[in-house]
């Protein structure tokens, strides 16, 4: 498959996995939730390792423990920031991601932001603000608020990955994360008195498989990916397909509002992405 294809096929992935997480967490926890759709991981880059083979090179450690770190926190945050909010809010605002690692990078010394950079954050900051907007009052509920964490730990983790790829095969590194993120997760999962929930309840089954699926699928395309495309054309093809698609579900699958503030506050986001990264 073209390296773009990889890209298409792990962005509606994501889009998919997102509205059908948005669905699961209605009847499982986030912690239970998130080691259920790892545990599903693990199950998929075992074959595809045991088959292609590959082992960790040294320089691997550091940027893969922090891969696990905010992989398992954003886990948890984007499960309980998706059934909090509408998915037409949360996932624009993580187009917030390559805003933040552009400053990121300029605060701890790189170079700053170009003229259109700084046009293309002052595009998706303004329509960030926008997608708060009620009437004319700015109101930013606890759901924006950690889809603004997770797009703070995603700026760290596509970071992280593409270090650790260059010291690890995508399928190792997919089957190390996942068993470390069903570990994390299931323990998180086990001090809240949730371990029960470890087991699907009745009636989900079905549900979480497709969940799974997308997630993997998502995943494992993503690694890909990253080994064949630069970060910035993978996040901005990412965050261009999982805005609109996070519009279009929205409507259909939760009956959210589609209103014209909504729709130009997304559109002047995706703009604002590409100039901050391409």
């Amino acid at each position: 498959m073209p390296s773009l294809g990889w890209v298409f096929l792990s962005s509606l992935a994501w889009v998919a996995t997102d509205v059908l997480r948005k669905r699961l967490a209605e009847s499982i926890g986030a912690a239970p939730l998130g080691a259920l759709l790892a545990l599903g991981s693990v199950v998929a880059f075992l074959p595809w390792w045991v088959v292609t083979g590959g082992s960790v090179a040294p320089g691997y450690l550091a940027p893969a423990l922090l891969s696990l770190a905010t992989n398992i926190t954003s886990s948890l945050l984007i499960i309980v920031a998706l059934h909090r909010g509408e998915l037409g809010v949360v996932v624009p605002l993580l187009a917030l991601t390559p805003v933040l690692s552009a400053l990121g990078d300029w605060l701890v010394g790189g170079p700053p932001p170009s003229p259109r950079q700084a046009l293309g954050i002052g595009l998706v900051l303004l329509g960030a603000i926008a997608l708060q907007l009620k009437g004319r009052r700015l109101r930013m509920d606890a759901s924006a608020g950690l889809a603004v964490g997770v797009a703070v730990l995603f700026s760290m983790t596509a970071v992280s990955d593409g270090i650790a790829l260059q010291h690890c095969p995508a399928s190792l590194h997919g089957l190390i994360q996942s068993s470390g993120m069903a570990l994390g997760l299931g323990l998180i999962a086990s001090f809240q008195a949730q371990g029960a929930r470890l087991r699907p309840p009745p009636g989900t089954r079905a549900l979480l498989a497709a969940t799974v699926g997308a997630f993997v699928v998502g995943y494992a395309a993503q690694l890909v990916a990253l080994e064949q495309v630069a970060v910035s054309h993978h996040e901005t093809v990412k965050r261009a397909v999982g805005m609109l698609g996070a519009l279009a579900a929205g409507a259909v699958s939760f009956h959210e509002p589609l209103t014209v503030q909504r729709v130009g506050a997304v559109l002047g986001m995706l703009l604002g992405v590409a100039f901050v990264l391409l």
